[in-house]
Formats: C-alpha cells, structure tokens, sequence
C-alpha cells in the first residue's frame, strides 16, 4: 500500500486537465439545455483533493489542479471546492455519513453539490470536489473518478445523476482526442 501522504498527488497525476476541461463543458452546455437555459462554455475550473488519514491524521494531504481555463474565476471556484470538502466533512464528524455534498445543498447560503467522498481504505477518506460546471455535473465528474479509482462510493448515486452515464461516455470516446483542438471533441 503506498503511503496516504503521497496519494492525493498520485490521483491528481492520473487526471487528464484538458480532457476533463472538454467533457465539463460539454457536460454543462447539456445541462443548460436540458433546463432550457441560455448556453454557454465553461472553459475551465478547479479540482480539489484531499486524502484523510484518520489512523495517522499527520498523513492528512491534498491539492488542486487547474482543469482547462478558469480564467479570473480561479480564486471564487478554488473557494467553493474547498467549501464542497469542507462541508462534507463537517457532517461526517457529526455523524451524518454524507457522501456527496449535494446531500447538504443551500442555494441561499451559496452551498452548492459538486464534491464526493469515497473510502480509499481502513481509516483513509478521499473526497473529490470540482467546482467549473453546474453543480450536478461537478459531481458527476467527481463520481466518476472516484468510481474509477475503486473509493467506496455508493452506487446509487449514478442512478439519480443523469450526467454520470453521459459523462462516462464523453470520457471513453475522448480519452485519445487529447492532443486534438478543443473544437474538435467528439459529441455523439
């Protein structure tokens, strides 16, 4: 078993920014026309990690990374992932065992889905949050990873998201577009 203090760079190292950037926004123009809202591109956003390490809290780690082009937004979305994590991890030390923080969702106070937590291993948390899209497909985004990575996440989450499925399939059919220009991702 590697460390928990070096895990939480070894996942952001196997997440493709670019692609992750394509399927967001991709992603986000759906949603907005599945709620018959104006389009527009989300060039970019932040991704934010952190392994908990109960059993040796110092192993406790994490990091962002930049997905595409968040542009002047980089401070507001760094922000609202930390709070996603955040907030998940209050309920959970009350003893409300949350795993996606649209389980805690207040429009009126800015609290917004778009973050999971997984069980990586005895005593080793990770939560996932990715603020850049609407919150249901920052979350969806965040499932999925985490469903990848084999985090205890609970399954049934991907039957309520409606943009876990077609996440899933803009990731398969794109993952070896990468070097190709953003106009050119494949929609089907």
């Amino acid at each position: 078993m590697i460390p928990s203090s070096f895990l939480a760079s070894l996942y952001l190292n196997r997440i493709d920014p670019i692609l992750w950037a394509r399927v967001a926004n991709q992603l986000g123009k759906e949603h907005d026309t599945a709620i018959k809202q104006q389009t527009k591109e989300r060039p970019g956003g932040i991704l934010m990690i952190q392994i908990v390490n109960h059993k040796e809290p110092e192993l406790t780690n994490g990091g962002l990374l930049k997905i595409g082009e968040p542009g002047l937004g980089f401070t507001d979305k760094t922000f609202f992932a930390a709070e996603k994590i955040r907030r998940i991890r209050f309920w959970r030390e009350q003893g409300v065992l949350h795993h996606f923080a649209s389980q805690s969702t207040d429009p009126s106070n800015e609290k917004w889905g778009g973050a999971v937590m997984g069980i990586i291993d005895s005593g080793v948390d990770g939560f996932l949050s990715y603020s850049g899209a609407p919150p249901l497909v920052d979350e969806a985004l965040c499932y999925i990873f985490a469903q990848d990575e084999a985090w205890g996440v609970p399954q049934e989450f991907a039957e309520k998201n409606p943009w876990v499925k077609r996440g899933r399939y803009l990731f398969s059919v794109n993952r070896n577009q990468v070097g190709q220009h953003f106009d050119e991702f494949r929609i089907e």
